[in-house]
């Protein structure tokens, strides 16, 4: 079993309630770098005579619209969709290379680290978790922004010994922690907001969602600045992507949450945002924590 320490000693816990995340998309704002990755990493095995005019934003709008599915799962349904037949080993390799480069040295996002902090102070359980295998979580948490989220969680949970998803890694937890009883969980993707919502039939849950405003101007300049310098003998870039763009706004991506089933959701703006993301989650756990 793995479990997180801090000074030496393992947090003690007098709660019976975790807390769920993830860490890309909401511990960490990387959804811009991770889908920039994904779309150069596509692009680049697409053959030259398919690239067609367009296809960089389709791809960059296609990869933020299926945030929370596996890296392997979003390539299947994009090829599938736009009739595209690539290698995925080749595809998962410039990825690879590109995500390590492009999302190197990323802070957390603000608020995140006291979030968990304040959470642990109050006994909470805490929780990332992952459709990544297991390992790769570990090393992913481990040095995500120096280790800074270490301190502060009780497990990251992959996939492993056949739990993945999110269901099964609630029971996961369940069977590890008899004395959780309920779960609040946070995402920042339809994707997990629906998984989460699946949940409910087995599980007691509330589900909240976290927006991370989407800048075009961001995600343009991943693409054609680093993918230039990383990727110019492959791919020649001559325009401007960010021309092309038609990302979701603040409010779209959190109506986007909301029809999923979101309880509530948090638009993340910076410090103000953070302390009231502080109190909407300790408000939640004050009139469901048996303490």
């Amino acid at each position: 079993m793995v479990r997180f320490f801090h000074q030496g000693e393992e947090i003690l816990t007098n709660s019976d309630t975790a807390f769920v995340t993830i860490l890309n998309g909401v511990l960490l704002d990387v959804m811009p770098a991770i889908t920039a990755s994904f779309s150069l990493a596509v692009l680049s095995q697409i053959p030259e005579e398919r690239r067609r005019s367009g296809v960089l934003a389709e791809l960059i709008e296609f990869g933020f619209a299926h945030s929370g599915y596996s890296f392997q799962e979003k390539v299947g349904l994009y090829c599938e969709r736009y009739g595209h037949l690539v290698n995925v080993e080749r595809v998962l390799k410039v990825y690879n290379f590109l995500r390590s480069s492009l999302t190197e040295n990323t802070a957390p996002a603000v608020g995140m680290v006291s979030l968990l902090a304040h959470l642990r102070k109050r006994g909470i359980f805490t929780f990332v978790t992952s459709v990544v295998p297991q390992h790769d979580l570990q090393s992913q948490v481990a040095s995500a922004a120096h280790g800074a989220f270490v301190p502060f969680l009780t497990e990251a949970l992959g996939e492993q010994d056949g739990y993945k998803k999110l269901s099964g890694h609630l029971s996961l937890i369940k069977k590890r922690y008899p004395q959780v009883k309920r779960f609040y969980l946070l995402f920042d993707a339809p994707h997990e907001i629906r998984l989460g919502v699946e949940a409910r039939s087995l599980f007691p849950v509330r589900v909240a969602g976290i927006v991370h405003p989407l800048q075009s101007e961001v995600v343009a300049s991943l693409v054609e600045k680093r993918g230039a310098e990383l990727l110019e003998p492959i791919l020649p870039f001559h325009h401007r992507i960010v021309d092309e763009l038609s990302l979701q706004g603040p409010e779209e991506q959190r109506l986007s949450l909301e029809r999923e089933g979101a309880e509530a959701v948090i638009v993340h703006e910076g410090e103000g945002t953070s302390s009231l993301l502080l109190q909407d989650v300790d408000l939640y756990l004050s009139k469901n924590t048996r303490a």
